[in-house]
């Protein structure tokens, strides 16, 4: 094989990866054409078709509306005393008296670690990471978020339930 045709066949692959691979993936990441762009690399196509002689009718393509961007809303949800006296109590290692007997049930099934914390304006997060097997390197990890701190614990003790209902007391130390 000549240099010439050698070099012919990698431009050609170089060019065919770049349309398989290369494009899509400016499209993924970028997104649509603009529509001035568009309606320049259409041009283009069509007038490369007309001189391969394969010129296709036109058609119609609609504009795609682009959503409108999100804008935050500027009031922001008052905490509620009790949802914060929840949180001081967990964030001091305190027990809460409608806590207590949901952190016990994650307690007497092995729990690693479990943390309620805020999560944006008036919501909570409650996470913890329950152990799969004795070995404690490997965990699942249950989260909820609500504007409820006790709904988020709740949620959580109940998937953990759900999951791992016959579990026996465990303790790690």
């Amino acid at each position: 094989m000549s240099n010439q045709s050698s070099l012919t066949v990698w431009m050609r692959a170089g060019v065919m990866l770049t349309v398989l691979i290369g494009l899509p993936a400016v499209w993924v990441y970028f997104g649509p054409l603009p529509p001035a762009a568009q309606q320049a690399v259409d041009h283009f196509v069509q007038s490369v078709k007309e001189t391969l002689g394969q010129a296709a009718p036109e058609i119609a393509v609609e504009q795609t509306p682009v959503a409108p961007k999100y804008q935050a809303p500027h009031d922001t949800v008052p905490a509620r005393p009790e949802a914060e006296a929840l949180l001081a109590d967990i964030s001091r290692g305190e027990r809460s008296k409608p806590l207590e007997p949901l952190l016990k049930k994650l307690r007497d099934r092995g729990v690693l670690e479990y943390r309620l914390e805020h999560w944006g304006s008036g919501w909570y997060r409650f996470r913890c990471d329950m152990p799969l097997s004795t070995d404690v390197q490997h965990a699942r990890q249950f989260e909820a978020i609500a504007e409820n701190p006790l709904a988020t614990v709740q949620q959580v003790v109940g998937e953990v339930l759900a999951w791992h209902p016959n579990s026996s007391a465990t303790t790690h130390q």
